[in-house]
């Protein structure tokens, strides 16, 4: 199955990072959390959680957002792109999404003007 997609397959791309908190290769109706205490202890603080359950929680509410441009590697969006969770200087919160879609369109509106003259 090739999965790779070109920058121009998609104008956004939105996630969050609870897919990074599962252990691999679990199964079951209930998937484990990484045993990473130092990791699991960080990300408490950072959620202000103090349970697994919680902290899944508050991942499934952190969303943000990419123009994939801006992390291509050589034209193609990354299988797994990494994703800080503080200080990102690529993907965004979504409290900014309309401003940067409306600059976005604004860039495009003007580029097509540009290929017309």
């Amino acid at each position: 199955m090739n999965d790779r997609y070109s920058t121009d397959s998609f104008d956004v791309l939105v996630t969050n990072p609870s897919n990074a908190l599962f252990k691999g290769g679990t199964i079951g109706e209930a998937f484990e959390v990484v045993e990473d205490p130092a990791l699991i202890r960080v990300l408490f603080a950072m959620y202000g959680v103090t349970s697994n359950e919680e902290l899944i929680q508050a991942t499934l509410k952190d969303w943000r957002f990419v123009f994939p441009p801006v992390i291509a590697e050589q034209g193609y969006i990354p299988r797994t792109p990494v994703v800080y969770l503080t200080d990102d200087p690529n993907w965004r919160s979504m409290d900014r999404l309309e401003s940067q879609l409306e600059q976005a369109v604004r860039q495009r509106q003007e580029q097509r003007r540009r290929s017309r003259s």
